[in-house]
């Protein structure tokens, strides 16, 4: 299982950037208008206010990022959000400049974002297609996403051409640019009964990782969105490294933590 680091931490602090890590069970932004209310009915732990998330504790410290706003206000200066289950490094942006500048990178596919996962395999739930015929290091696999199940709360993958969907199906399905969105599987390596896997993604969607590795039949430990195993503990879902082109520079600049195993 992976160490867990249970408190947010900043890792570099640039005049135009922060790198924090979010730590599981804490939301990357405060929650809108309907989540804070299912926030207020008990969806955040007793030890944390409703409304706190990784954004909060880092505006307590460093106030510019209130003021710093990209598609939404409530989101401030954060680049790239993790699940609330998911623990790694965040990008948070300072200035306006900087704001703009990066999310025109994630926008060209220049901010690298590394993963690491624990799974083991098992019997994917209903609404998944029919899977890759291979996969292994250096293998991408990719797909649009629909929403699926009840309230809406997970995504499937989507391999059927535009041509062959209408309506409704039409409207809902997610692409990357009018491409699919890809999940690189850099490495595996084999745990007993479990599997690393070390994943790459370039631009993402919500739940990707998750569901793409639950496509494979190896959903994330602890994710029973996903059918992955329970073993009393969070998400086993760690992003560990960033990668990105200074605001200021141009200069590629790599940060990353790891967490023992």
């Amino acid at each position: 299982m992976l160490k867990q680091n249970t408190e947010p931490y900043i890792l570099a602090a640039d005049a135009s950037y922060l790198v924090v890590f979010k730590p599981p069970r804490l939301h990357s932004v405060p929650l809108n208008r309907v989540g804070q209310s299912q926030a207020k009915a008990g969806a955040c732990p007793a030890d944390r206010a409703p409304d706190s998330s990784l954004l909060d504790w880092c505006a307590a410290q460093f106030t510019e990022l209130r003021r710093v706003h990209g598609k939404h206000p409530w989101e401030g200066g954060v680049l790239h959000r993790l699940d609330y289950e998911t623990q790694g490094l965040i990008l948070l942006a300072r200035t306006q400049e900087a704001l703009d500048a990066l999310s025109a990178q994630q926008e060209a596919g220049l901010f690298i974002k590394d993963y690491t996962a624990l799974s083991t395999p098992r019997p994917r739930l209903p609404g998944f297609p029919q899977p890759p015929s291979a996969y292994g290091a250096s293998c991408i696999i990719e797909s649009g996403f629909r929403p699926f199940g009840p309230g809406r709360k997970a995504v499937r993958p989507v391999v059927l051409t535009l041509s062959r969907m209408t309506g409704k199906s039409v409207k809902e399905l997610a692409l990357d640019q009018g491409r699919p969105y890809q999940t690189e599987i850099a490495e595996t390596r084999e745990f007993g009964d479990c599997v690393q896997f070390k994943l790459r993604l370039r631009r993402g969607f919500r739940h990707q990782i998750r569901c793409h590795l639950a496509w494979l039949g190896y959903p994330i430990l602890n994710d029973a969105l996903y059918g992955g195993v329970d073993t009393d503990g969070t998400l086993c879902l760690h992003a560990h490294a960033i990668s990105f082109l200074k605001p200021d520079s141009g200069i590629r600049v790599s940060y990353g933590n790891s967490l023992k195993e």
